[in-house]
């Protein structure tokens, strides 16, 4: 049963609705039964020599989590998959899920599996086999091939309409994105996608992302005051980056950084599931707990909680290191005492350090968030281990 913080928190959203103070409900949605039509029209018009297959995927949102595309492909074969549609969390507070985020992709049973870091996505096969594509949320997987970790009945109350166009190409996709581009294409999808092919999102160098989030576009390399920064750009998308360490957790040990925040992702209290959009860095241990630090749009500073969500509850502790507006596109300095931190929130902690983490999400309440990283350092008595 929801806590009466919940509950004012989801009454809050509500409000914001009504009031017509939250993203429009078609923000970043493509309707399926546009799509379902425009490849119909697509397809009477196609060159021969262009594509080798074209069809429309109806992927089920309440079923858990794989659908057969019913498309064989070869070893080489280049492909690309457009989403449409959307998993809803729930409609009175308006919390759905996009194909950005939502609809994965493998090929055969045994994956590997895979996202876009956009709606739409260009592959090609490393292996043959029949396509099968996955509405995600609300599950988590359990490994790279595709088995779930979380319990299949969770998809039963899920609700919306998820589809994917799926094209197999005759030769190179970016060929025959422009010539369907010049032939027909209303809703700029083919021009979008030949666009994310030409410029794609770059891992920041020495990070990885979170393998079963997936790759993202939200972070990439760049300089500032003649040193190196990670940009942190997010909207109705998650994304976790992180860098391997192995350093011991010595009563001194603190993380030191500084990140200028110009937006937040979040108007409410960050603590429910339906509101959990935040942008932080997280150090994490080798019993597998990780600390996040985030600046919160207005619980108070050292406001500390276990992560909202099921598949996080046990493992990932908030705390909130900046609050409010005040402070907002000007940089800030950090400081964090690590062994004093978890040994006041989550118990008697461990004796290592394992890796940095980035994490941003804005897939609740789709509200872009954006902030800068610069100068990660893990100090303790052996010395300093420059992160970034």
């Amino acid at each position: 049963m929801p806590s009466s913080h919940e509950l004012a928190v989801a009454l809050r959203r509500r409000l914001q609705i009504l009031s017509r103070r939250v993203p429009r409900r078609d923000d970043g949605f493509l309707d399926p039964k546009v799509l379902q039509s425009e490849a119909l029209e697509l397809r009477d018009e196609l060159p021969e020599d262009t594509v080798r297959a074209l069809k429309v995927v109806h992927v089920p949102v309440s079923q858990p989590p794989w659908t057969h595309a019913d498309v064989g492909l070869f070893a080489g074969d280049e492909v690309t998959v457009i989403g449409a549609g959307r998993a809803w969390l729930s409609a009175p507070l308006q919390i759905w899920i996009g194909p950005r985020f939502q609809l994965w992709c493998r090929v055969g049973q045994e994956g590997p599996i895979f996202r876009s870091t956009g709606e739409t996505n260009t592959f090609t096969a490393d292996h043959g086999g029949p396509l099968q594509l996955a509405s995600y949320f609300p599950g988590e997987w359990a490994d790279a091939t595709g088995e779930l970790a979380t319990d299949p009945a969770e998809y039963q109350p899920i609700l919306g309409d998820l589809r994917a166009l799926v094209i197999v190409w005759h030769g190179s996709a970016a060929d025959g994105l422009r010539k369907l581009a010049a032939i027909r294409d209303p809703l700029g999808l083919f021009a979008r996608e030949l666009e994310r092919q030409e410029s794609p999102a770059q891992t920041p160098e020495g990070w990885e992302h979170l393998w079963f989030l997936g790759d993202s576009a939200i972070y990439r390399d760049d300089e500032v005051d003649g040193g190196p920064c990670i940009r942190c750009n997010t909207h109705r998308d998650v994304g976790i980056i992180r860098r391997e360490v192995d350093l011991p957790l010595d009563d001194d040990t603190t993380v030191e950084w500084r990140w200028k925040v110009d937006r937040l992702p979040s108007k409410l209290p960050e603590d429910t599931i339906f509101t959990h959009d935040y942008m932080s860095l997280a150090v994490e241990f080798e019993d597998g707990n990780d600390i996040t630090y985030y600046w919160s749009a207005g619980l108070p500073v050292d406001t500390a909680y276990w992560c909202p969500l099921p598949t996080w509850h046990d493992h990932e502790f908030h705390v909130v290191v900046r609050s409010g507006k005040r402070g907002l596109g000007e940089w800030q300095q950090e400081r964090r005492t690590l062994r004093e931190d978890y040994e006041r929130w989550m118990g008697e902690p461990p004796s290592r350090i394992v890796r940095v983490w980035l994490i941003a999400n804005s897939l609740m309440q789709r509200i872009p968030g954006d902030a800068t990283y610069a100068d990660i350092v893990i100090r303790n008595g052996d010395g300093e281990t420059r992160v970034l």
